[in-house]
């Protein structure tokens, strides 16, 4: 069960990739979009549950991806100072994602 803080913020970012993807947004609120999607992985301290939330089977396609390079970044840019706890639950996730996923999404 997510917390609270972290269901809303997985809320705002489906809404925010959304936005970059829809044709009929504006420029300026895709830009925004984008902004706030970058600033999440630069400085959240929800990366992990977000972007294992985010790439869930349930979400849409687009999300998925978003939800993944979420991961991707925090294991790049992260990985060294994360705690130990939190990079076995990492690891154990992302095994648990590639056993699920399918090769013809």
């Amino acid at each position: 069960m997510m917390g609270e803080p972290v269901a809303e913020m997985c809320d705002q970012l489906v809404k925010a990739v959304n936005v970059m993807m829809d044709a009929e947004s504006s420029q300026i609120y895709r830009l925004e979009a984008l902004k706030f999607c970058e600033e999440f992985k630069e400085k959240c301290t929800f990366c992990v549950p977000c972007g294992l939330q985010l790439a869930d089977k349930t979400q849409t396609a687009v999300v998925r991806h978003f939800g993944l390079q979420i991961l991707e970044h925090v294991i790049k840019f992260r990985w060294n100072n994360m705690p130990q706890q939190e990079k076995v639950q990492l690891k154990n996730c992302a095994m648990g994602l590639l056993s699920t996923v399918s090769l013809f999404w």
